[in-house]
Formats: C-alpha cells, sequence, structure tokens
C-alpha cells in the first residue's frame, strides 16, 4: 500500500509539474503585440504621437492636450485598451500567486510523504 501511495504522490508532483512548465511557457511567450501594454503604446504613438507629453508614464489629459482632442470612440477605445492593461497586470499577480501557492502545496506534499517514511520506519522497529 505504502508503494501506491508513493507512486501517487510521484504521478501526481509530475503532473503539477508539467501544468507549471505549460502554464510558464503560456507567460513566457506572449506575442508583443497581444500584451495590453503594446496595444496601448502602439494606440499613443499612432494617435497622440511617439513624442507625446507624459506625466509619469502616462499621456497628458489636461485642457488642450491631444487626448482631449480625441473623438469620443476613439478616447472610449483609448480608456479600453487602459483597463486592458490593468486587466494584464492583474493576471500576471493572479498567475504568480498561484505558481507560489503551487510550489508551496509541492513542498508540502513532499513533506508529507517524508514524515509518512519516516513514521512507516519507526512503526516497522
Amino acid at each position: 500500500m505504502a508503494d501506491l501511495t508513493e507512486t501517487e504522490l510521484a504521478q501526481q508532483a509530475e503532473q503539477e509539474r508539467l501544468d507549471r512548465e505549460r502554464a510558464e511557457a503560456v507567460v513566457d511567450d506572449p506575442e508583443p503585440e497581444s500584451t495590453g501594454v503594446a496595444r496601448l503604446r502602439a494606440f499613443e504613438d499612432e494617435h497622440f504621437g511617439k513624442d507625446a507629453v507624459r506625466i509619469n508614464g502616462r499621456v497628458e489629459r489636461g485642457s488642450g492636450s491631444r487626448y482631449q482632442a480625441l473623438p469620443e470612440p476613439k478616447r472610449r477605445h483609448y480608456q479600453a485598451l487602459e483597463k486592458l492593461v490593468e486587466a494584464d497586470e492583474k493576471l500576471v499577480a493572479a498567475h504568480t500567486a498561484l505558481m507560489t501557492a503551487d510550489a508551496a502545496h509541492e513542498a508540502a506534499m513532499e513533506a508529507v510523504a517524508l514524515a509518512e517514511k519516516e513514521a512507516d520506519a519507526v512503526a516497522e522497529q
């Protein structure tokens, strides 16, 4: 029975490792055009110019700014891109938290398996 449990634990650990590798491959290799930041910057460069005035990295929006001169549909498009950037940031944070939790879970599973082996060794003596 102990061999079966160890086998199941090994299979589970291997599956978790493969899942993590797949998830990392997706996050580590995004197409630049597909990220919210890249899309927002492309929009800004196209509509405001590469020399647009920025305050803390964001396009200036005050009275008389290029942002204020945008037609309303373009302004809504820009705001949607900003929300996409925020959502991308939240997604990355959530993914990082998931990976951290997965690593903690795997370490806990290994600790349990080690403790079970030690307990079985003491019981056999």
